[in-house]
């Protein structure tokens, strides 16, 4: 009795060290991923919003309404307007590279490493409307983006440093946003804070009810598609009578991924919000999830749940508020 108690003891104070330690670890890497990137912020007295502009898409040969949202950018002394997706899923703003490429001369901020290729742009200034945000220099991805042909140039993405220090503002009822210093009870009276969210770090995290247990999602605003993506074991043990089907292909950066997904009658509710679900979906690097609890981190929400919704991301003041 006496050594199974020993034994228990170290088992214990082993159990509760790796605890401490991934507890340790978690909140160091979401400080490390999130960057305040954008030191100054100039924005009108009154809060202004720009419009939201939505890309269709599709995964195989299923079209898919609004997979994409972007917002039109001025960079610079670069007179041309530009795309920028939003994409609170990455945890800092990037450029493209092929995107850049006819703005070689015109962008004097354009740095370049010893083979000739983009890195940075230096002394950036991003006016979104009458926004103006600025930045020491902005990474540039030299492999991403094309130069486009339609007068739509996505130049880049507006990543989860854009939200640091300040407040976002994304109306999927009217199709516009802001970016402000103002809290999130300044924005609408219209909206209510989803207790237990976490937005002072990378990533935002949202606690919601789903399938009678509770669950947290992490927000990514450039997965717009998604009600939720999780994992395949997940999705096999949903209940449902239909199987789960596979589609190929959806693009996420530079790789092409099988989609898996199943038909269900669910409803989430996250603040005091109840939504239907009919589709969930997973992809085969979603399985990460798997060793953590659902309350902890269940997979992935886009904007799908969030259409036709006003959502406010306060990341000074921790609060995620959400209304209809």
């Amino acid at each position: 009795m006496k050594f199974l108690k020993k034994i228990t003891k170290v088992f214990l104070l082993v159990l509760a060290l790796v605890i401490l330690l991934a507890t340790i670890y978690y909140h160091y890497w979401r400080s490390k991923n999130t960057f305040d990137t954008f030191s100054l912020i100039h924005e009108s007295k009154e809060l202004l919003y720009s419009p939201l502009i939505w890309q269709d898409g599709q995964i195989g040969k299923q079209s898919i309404h609004k997979t994409a949202v972007f917002v039109k950018v001025k960079i610079n002394n670069l007179a041309d307007d530009f795309y920028l997706q939003i994409d609170t899923g990455t945890p800092k703003t990037v450029f493209y590279g092929k995107a850049l490429l006819p703005y070689k001369k015109e962008l004097q901020q354009l740095a370049y490493d010893k083979q000739g290729k983009p890195t940075f742009v230096n002394d950036v200034t991003i006016k979104i409307g009458n926004t103006q945000l600025q930045a020491k220099k902005i990474e540039v991805l030299p492999h991403m983006g094309k130069i486009a042909k339609d007068n739509f140039t996505v130049i880049g993405s507006l990543g989860f440093d854009i939200v640091v220090g300040r407040t976002l503002v994304l109306d999927f009822m009217n199709d516009k946003m802001a970016i402000t210093s103002r809290p999130w009870n300044q924005i609408s009276s219209n909206i209510q804070r989803v207790d237990a969210a976490s937005v002072n770090r990378f990533p935002i995290l949202i606690p919601a009810q789903f399938n009678k247990h509770k669950i947290r999602l992490f927000y990514d605003s450039g997965s717009s598609l998604f009600p939720i993506l999780t994992s395949n074991k997940h999705l096999s043990k949903l209940e449902s009578k239909l199987p789960i089907t596979t589609q190929c292909c959806i693009q996420n950066w530079d790789n092409q991924l099988k989609v898996y997904s199943r038909k269900i009658k669910n409803m989430i509710q996250i603040g005091s919000l109840n939504m239907d679900i009919n589709t969930i979906y997973s992809i085969d690097n979603m399985n990460i999830v798997d060793y953590f609890p659902d309350w902890f981190l269940f997979g992935i929400t886009g904007n799908k749940l969030f259409d036709k919704k006003l959502i406010v991301i306060d990341n000074k003041n921790n609060l995620f508020a959400i209304g209809e």
